[in-house]
C-alpha cells in the first residue's frame, strides 16, 4: 500500500521485501518499482484511477506479484490481486503469522 506514505518509506519497504523473498527462495528477484513519481496530468478527473491505470500496465512486465503488508485495507491492492488473479499472474502475500505464503 502507497497512500499516505512517502516515496522513500515506500521504495525502503520495497527493497526490504524484495531482499526478504530472496532469502526465502535463494533466487535473485528483478524489482519492478511501481511507485510512481510523477503527477497525474492537470486535465485527469481521477487521479486516483489514473495511478491505478499506470500500476497496472507495470503489471503486464512481471511473472509474479507480491502484496506487502497490510495489502488488505488497500482499495489499490485489492484491485490489483483481482486483476492478477483473473489474468493468472503468480501471486505472493505477505502473512504476519507465516511471514509469507503462496
Amino acid at each position: 500500500p502507497m497512500k499516505g506514505r512517502t516515496t522513500e518509506d515506500i521504495k525502503y519497504q520495497m527493497t526490504k521485501d524484495k531482499q526478504r523473498l530472496e532469502q526465502l527462495f535463494g533466487v535473485e528477484f528483478e524489482l519492478i518499482d511501481s511507485c510512481i513519481n510523477e503527477d497525474a496530468p492537470m486535465d485527469v478527473t481521477n487521479p486516483a484511477l489514473w495511478f491505478m491505470g499506470k500500476s497496472i500496465s507495470m503489471m503486464a512486465d512481471a511473472d509474479l506479484v507480491y502484496f506487502s503488508k497490510g495489502w488488505e485495507s488497500a482499495t489499490g491492492c485489492l484491485i490489483e490481486q483481482e486483476i492478477a488473479k483473473s489474468y493468472n499472474v503468480k501471486r505472493l502475500y505477505y502473512n504476519e503469522g507465516l511471514d509469507l505464503y503462496v
